[in-house]
């Protein structure tokens, strides 16, 4: 009989945790990669013995939506073919690498708000990473706002959070973060120019 197996959608050389499917952490992290690993389930949290791996290659516009199909795909693939070898024995479990490996924390909504004192690249893999959930979103005038498409650019030296004329929001590190598609609650998805004719927000506001 086989002993129960786990498929983590994550390379558990380089991060181990909660999330079987964790395309979030690494777009986030800027990882260039991410991968399956079908692992041999034992008395630890996520320690069992490696028996196969595979890389998938993170595109510069991969959402963790993106990943989340590929990922899954490619586990199933993959689970196939650890049981075919475990059932003739041409497959037997490796132990984990004790260094490098890390506790991926459970994703929490409050990382869904924008921290405009982070550099404008940054804020644009959080934003890959966190859609289609959380999603991330900023405040103006009382009222969150989910951002849902932007784009980097320098920045001329405004404070971090401050509209610019262009409907930029100065971010860290003297980048700005073009706001190309935002959303009100209840409403659709619109422009940035859109939004501020029905809902004004004068360049030099400080959003939160």
């Amino acid at each position: 009989m086989l002993s129960t197996r786990t498929l983590f959608g994550i390379l558990l050389v380089v991060l181990g945790g909660l999330l079987l499917l964790d395309q979030t952490g690494a777009i986030e992290a800027g990882d260039a990669e991410t991968g399956v690993t079908i692992m041999q389930m034992d008395a630890g949290l996520d320690t069992g013995g490696i028996l196969l791996q595979r890389a998938l290659p993170i595109g510069a516009e991969d959402t963790a939506a993106d990943l989340h199909d590929r990922l899954a795909r490619l586990g199933a693939a993959l689970l196939v073919e650890a049981l075919d070898g475990l059932a003739a024995g041409r497959l037997s479990a490796r132990p984990q690498p004790a260094a490098g490996v890390a506790y991926a924390a459970k994703l929490d909504r409050a990382e869904a708000r924008i921290d405009w004192r982070d550099p404008a690249e940054a804020i644009l893999r959080r934003l890959r990473a966190f859609t289609p959930w959380p999603g991330l979103w900023f405040e103006a005038r009382g009222e969150r706002i989910r951002l849902l498409a932007a784009a980097a650019r320098k920045n001329g030296g405004a404070a971090p959070g401050t509209l610019l004329e262009d409907d930029a929001v100065a971010c860290g590190d003297n980048t700005a973060l073009m706001l190309k598609s935002v959303q009100r609650a209840g409403r659709s998805p619109m422009a940035m120019a859109e939004l501020r004719r029905g809902f004004p927000i004068a360049p030099g506001t400080r959003l939160a």
